[in-house]
């Protein structure tokens, strides 16, 4: 798997996991993923997964997860959601994940909080386009380097609306292209946002990171 998952260019400055630890979370089947048939559209997704959780939705979501004895479950916050069309914080968008976070706590659940999908322009209208150049498919898209500073301050501030999650996990399926925004999975950049990611959040024993 060392080939296909791009891991000699990382290799190759000198990262070779020393000291990491590793944790593997699988949190089931999209079956919109056009990689599994679907159709591979945010649409569909939303169709059948819901959008941020909210209300009677993140009421019911909870209680399935509760009642089936989870004790911890996954919270996508994405990074479109929490941005205006002027590059400033969308509090609403904040306050309606903070809903959700703390509902998750109240009834015994641990959240894992998973940062995602930079604004490109193109889930919601007047998103400013912080993404890579020509990645704008799939179900999220990386940001291009000249947007490290806003990523840094995403990741920032989930760490203060957040921080008794149970750990933070950057991005979703980093070694699929449909979390490229269609490009190519390139490992070497996904090793700088979660670097990124961890100076942004401080301490790895307070605020932990999977990925």
């Amino acid at each position: 798997t060392v080939p296909y998952i791009g891991a000699a260019a990382v290799q190759s400055q000198g990262v070779d996991g020393s000291g990491i630890r590793v944790a593997l979370l699988d949190t089931g089947i999209d079956y919109t993923n056009k990689n599994l048939g679907g159709p591979g559209t945010l649409a569909a997704f939303e169709a059948a997964w819901g959008t941020a959780w909210q209300g009677q939705a993140l009421n019911d979501a909870i209680a399935a997860a509760a009642e089936a004895g989870a004790s911890t479950n996954r919270l996508t916050v994405r990074w479109f959601d929490v941005v205006g069309p002027s590059g400033a914080w969308d509090e609403d968008g904040w306050a309606r994940y903070r809903t959700a976070y703390q509902t998750m706590l109240l009834a015994g659940i641990q959240p894992i909080v998973m940062l995602v999908a930079a604004p490109r322009g193109t889930d919601q209208l007047g998103d400013p386009d912080w993404a890579a150049p020509g990645c704008l498919a799939g179900g999220a898209s990386p940001p291009a380097p000249e947007y490290d500073q806003r990523w840094t301050e995403f990741v920032a501030r989930a760490g203060l609306e957040f921080g008794g999650a149970l750990a933070f996990q950057i991005w979703n399926e980093p070694n699929s292209e449909d979390y490229w925004g269609g490009c190519d999975v390139d490992p070497a950049r996904y090793v700088q946002l979660v670097d990124l990611a961890r100076r942004a959040l401080g301490s790895s024993e307070r605020m932990p990171i999977v990925s």
